[in-house]
């Protein structure tokens, strides 16, 4: 199951209508799965245009649907939690007839353990007017949340387990990875199709795909999907410790690059020991799978390269980024050149300029201008064919610019400030361009702000934090996520991805928002 109740299912009251122009009929309800969102339906006699206004008594939000329709089945998106609202719709003909209809809604408080948010830094005037979508765990509690552009929690939905690259797709849809495979969902909690080896009961579609266990991401595509699938293999010679360079068999994971049609059919197969040495290791390589494996490559990140048909992968314990053509042919690598022996370091893109490798990173992810975002955990600033690095290290977002004829790559920002000085995020994150060209962060499992531990503040051991630069690099919005010394472990956030509107129905059916 993918959502489960979340206290008491948010009440609508039909209160007051008025003389209509048309027959109307129109009907928000609560949802048993996610207690924070409404479901709207409307029929109407004839095609019609919608505007929602909403008003909790402190704010107003509006949001229209221009789209001429004479039904609609939609999500209610955005409620503050704990407050009475006093939800408005007008349909509007393309007569100039209208009908109107009210209804207040009382959305359950925030549940019992979510996190605390707290604002450090916003400047409304700067930052990006948008929403957020991410996960959240806490102990065993689970939840996708949603932030509006002031970082207040507008919905969230429990779920059984922590999701991985939770992401709205351009068909209006919920997708995340859930039990090893690929789920798409709507707001309301309800599971449209499932994607992976094991049917699953609850969605209304299973597309069965010959895979093992789908983790880390999974990017749609115009036509199927490209996903990480787990894969293991047994080789000869793979270094026994990090210090002296002694090799022996061992069984190792190494993922494997999938692209599936539609209909679940494999249309490429690149397990990652076929392009990468699995002579080389980094820090964490000699770790142990859940399955017992070496984690040997832990690939974490898989994007189309919409530009030349190719596939951009992210190898966190090889601290690399790299590409695959169409065919799965390895085309360059990007990382630090330690390690790397022929044919592989032919392959490294050479440095112009000052360049800091990345190490241990998340999440690559192309910027409109082609420039290639990266979350840089950066965890022991070095591999284990390096010398020590001096002094602490700290987490980044970093852009490069690779240049594949001239095989080189350029670092061309860094955005590192924050309001609380260097944040060190020993895993997870994520980095994505926002549309006004801001540069958005999640330091998804913080141990660090400003040098000192999060346990020694009182909290638990984790928090998060969402910071969103100016193309000037100015810090216009910081969010953190954190809890108290009560839930020991703290915060966990594995992506943040930035929602232009939570109105989430099919194309031609969503709205856009305002705030009169």
């Amino acid at each position: 199951m993918v959502g489960r109740a979340v206290g008491a299912v948010a009440l609508a009251a039909l209160v007051a209508c008025r003389d209509d122009d048309f027959r109307l009929s129109a009907h928000l309800r609560g949802t048993a799965d996610v207690s924070a969102a409404q479901e709207l339906t409307v029929d109407g006699a004839v095609p019609s245009r919608l505007t929602l206004t909403l008003d909790d008594g402190e704010d107003v939000r509006v949001a229209t649907f221009d789209a001429l329709r004479r039904t609609r089945d939609l999500p209610l998106v955005g409620l503050r939690p704990g407050v009475r609202t006093e939800v408005t719709l007008l349909a509007e003909a393309e007569d100039g007839g209208t009908a109107t209809r009210q209804w207040h809604v009382r959305t359950p408080s925030l549940p019992r353990g979510f996190p605390a948010v707290e604002v450090l830094a916003l400047d409304p005037d700067r930052a990006w007017p948008g929403w957020t979508l991410l996960d959240l765990e806490v102990g065993d509690a689970s939840w996708l949340a949603v932030l509006d552009p002031s970082a207040e929690v507008v919905w969230w939905m429990a779920l059984d387990a922590p999701p991985s690259d939770a992401r709205l797709r351009d068909d209006g849809a919920l997708q995340l990875l859930l039990d090893g495979g690929v789920v798409r969902m709507d707001w309301l909690g309800r599971q449209l199709q499932r994607t992976g080896a094991a049917p699953d009961p609850a969605a209304e579609a299973w597309v069965p795909a010959p895979l093992v266990e789908v983790h880390h991401e999974a990017s749609p595509l115009p036509d199927g999907l490209v996903v990480l699938d787990r894969a293991e293999r047994d080789v000869d010679a793979y270094p026994q410790s990090y210090g002296r360079r002694r090799l022996g068999p061992a069984h190792i994971a190494e993922s494997a690059v999938v692209r599936l049609d539609d209909d679940g059919r494999v249309l490429l197969r690149v397990p990652l020991a076929d392009v990468l040495d699995p002579e080389r290791i980094g820090f964490d390589s000699l770790s142990e799978t859940a399955t017992g494996a070496e984690d040997w490559a832990h690939a974490n990140g898989v994007i189309p390269h919409e530009s030349d048909g190719g596939w951009v992968v992210s190898a966190r314990h090889q601290d690399c980024v790299f590409e695959l053509g169409p065919d799965g042919a390895l085309r360059w690598i990007l990382g630090t050149p330690a390690g790397w022996g022929p044919p592989w370091s032919g392959l490294r893109l050479r440095p112009v300029g000052e360049v800091t490798w990345p190490y241990h990173q998340h999440a690559p992810a192309f910027a409109p201008d082609g420039t290639l975002l990266l979350f840089d955990n950066h965890n022991d600033g070095r591999t284990p064919y390096d010398e020590p690095v001096a002094g602490d290290v700290h987490s980044r977002v970093v852009r490069y610019r690779i240049d594949e004829e001239a095989r080189t790559v350029e670092q061309v920002a860094v955005y590192e400030d924050t309001a609380t000085g260097p944040l060190w995020s020993m895993a997870l994150g994520s980095a994505h361009e926002l549309p006004n060209g801001d540069v958005v962060g999640l330091f998804g499992l913080l141990e660090q702000e400003g040098g000192v531990d999060d346990e020694a503040r009182g909290w638990g051991r984790h928090s998060a934090r969402l910071v969103e630069w100016s193309p000037e690099g100015d810090v216009v919005r910081d969010v953190r996520l954190r809890t108290d010394a009560a839930d020991p472990g703290g915060v966990r956030s594995y992506r943040a991805w930035p929602l232009e509107t939570p109105w989430t129905g099919p194309p031609g059916q969503r709205g856009a928002w305002s705030v009169p």
